[in-house]
């Protein structure tokens, strides 16, 4: 708790203009040191981006959730 009452938001959106890719964004619906609201916000800052919010998982679904998360890229590529 500690190390996260010390880390500064990290802010990104001035420089989104700069991916021209489409772009796969993750995020877990229990997440309590983003808001899924920020990656709601990202996600239509970058067209064309896919928002995947994973029920359950928190800040680090490529960890908690791995097999959710690895379909997910898996679905986006077979779009893309």
């Amino acid at each position: 708790m500690q190390l996260t009452e010390r880390l500064e938001p990290v802010q990104v959106e001035h420089r989104v203009s700069q991916i021209q890719i489409p772009t796969l964004v993750i995020h877990g619906s229990r997440d309590r040191i983003t808001p899924v609201a920020s990656s709601r916000n990202l996600a239509q800052l970058l067209p064309p981006s896919q928002l995947v919010v994973i029920e359950g998982a928190g800040h680090v679904p490529t960890i908690t959730r791995p097999s959710e998360v690895v379909s997910a890229i898996e679905e986006f590529f077979t779009i893309v």
